[in-house]
């Protein structure tokens, strides 16, 4: 994750993340964050032992989820301080139309050969972002 003159960026490994994203899609049962999630299959946003997108896919107790770490951000190093919060921050339905008429799953697969990565930007105050693959 960077700084920029407009606020965070963070990039993770395509790759990483198709494989977060094809966990949650192959799901039959989803884990629910706060009361309102989205339907179906998502990644999760987090920043707790690292910043990371994670498969809402229900895993077996015991088992931990899918993930994809953003670079220099794996699960041994604290956000905190960074970050304006920590914990669950936002929720990447992978069904939801993109811009360009895909879903966020249908771009990952046909983007995520090669040192491709998700790279999600965030305004200065970290209210909003913008998604792509690059």
């Amino acid at each position: 994750m960077t700084a920029t003159g407009t606020g965070i960026v963070l990039r993770f490994p395509a790759a990483d993340v198709l494989t977060a994203a094809e966990d949650a899609a192959a799901a039959t049962r989803y884990r629910t964050f706060f009361d309102n999630p989205p339907p179906g299959p998502y990644l999760v946003l987090t920043a707790q032992y690292g910043i990371y997108l994670m498969s809402n896919a229900l895993k077996p107790e015991g088992t931990t989820a899918v993930r994809a770490f953003a670079e220099g951000w794996n699960e041994d190093t604290d956000p905190t301080g960074y970050l304006p919060f920590c914990g669950v921050i936002d929720f990447l339905p992978l069904n939801a139309p993109t811009e360009d008429g895909n879903t966020l799953l249908e771009a990952l697969r046909a983007e995520a050969a090669g040192s491709k990565h998700l790279v999600l930007a965030f305004n200065r105050d970290f209210t909003r972002y913008t998604a792509y693959i690059g």
